[in-house]
C-alpha cells in the first residue's frame, strides 16, 4: 500500500497524519484518545474502532503512565510525595482533571461517573477507546532497554513500509538490535 500505490500515508515523525486526518485529507488514521480533543476542535466526523485482530482477538498493548517519585533519603519529603502523588490519582482528582480533558480514566470504576458520561458526550468512540481496555493482555514492560527494543522494531516496520528492506532482513536486524538494547539495559 504505501510502495506500489501510494495509498498509506507515512509519517516518519508520528506528527502530520493527525493534521491531515482532521482536515479530511486522510480517510483512517491508528491513533489515540489525544487526538480526540483536536478532532472535536476542527469538527471533523469520525468514528472509532479496534485495530484488525485475528480470530475476534483484538488484543493490544498496554503501556500504563507511571507516576515515579524519588527516594531523596528525606522521610518528609517523601511522604508529602507520596500524599500528594495518591490525592493527584484518586478517582475524584482523576475525574476532575483528566477525564474532563478527554483524557482515558485511570481505573474502570470511573466509567460510571458523571464526569464519565460528559466525556462521552463531547468525544464520541472514547467508550470504544475505553472498553479496547479488555483487549490489553499485556503491558508494556519497564526495563531497561525497552525504549531501544521499541525503536528497532518500528524501524524495521518503517523500513519494510517503504521499500527499503525486505521483511526477514528488516526483522532479523530489528531482533539483533532489539536483543543489543535489552542486554545493555
Amino acid at each position: 500500500l504505501a510502495v506500489d500505490d501510494k495509498s498509506l500515508y507515512l509519517d516518519q515523525a508520528d506528527e502530520h497524519y493527525g493534521p491531515l486526518f482532521t482536515a479530511n485529507r486522510i480517510g483512517m488514521i491508528i491513533s489515540g484518545a489525544w487526538q480526540l480533543f483536536d478532532l472535536k476542535k476542527a469538527g471533523t466526523k469520525y468514528g472509532v474502532a479496534y485495530l484488525p485482530g485475528v480470530n475476534g482477538d483484538h488484543q493490544t498493548i498496554s503501556g500504563p503512565d507511571l507516576w515515579v517519585l524519588f527516594d531523596h533519603k528525606d522521610a518528609n519529603r517523601a511522604h508529602w510525595a507520596y500524599e500528594f502523588t495518591k490525592w493527584l490519582t484518586d478517582a475524584e482528582q482523576d475525574e476532575r482533571w483528566n477525564v474532563v480533558q478527554g483524557n482515558l480514566p485511570l481505573r474502570s470504576s470511573e466509567q460510571q461517573s458523571a464526569a464519565f458520561a460528559k466525556l462521552e458526550q463531547a468525544y464520541p468512540g472514547i467508550d470504544v477507546m475505553v472498553a479496547n481496555f479488555a483487549n490489553a493482555k499485556k503491558t508494556r514492560p519497564t526495563v531497561q532497554g525497552y525504549v531501544g527494543l521499541s525503536e528497532a522494531v518500528g524501524n524495521g516496520i518503517s523500513q519494510v513500509l517503504q521499500g527499503a528492506k525486505q521483511p526477514k532482513a528488516a526483522l532479523d536486524e530489528a531482533a539483533a538490535k532489539a536483543d543489543r538494547a535489552l542486554s545493555a539495559g
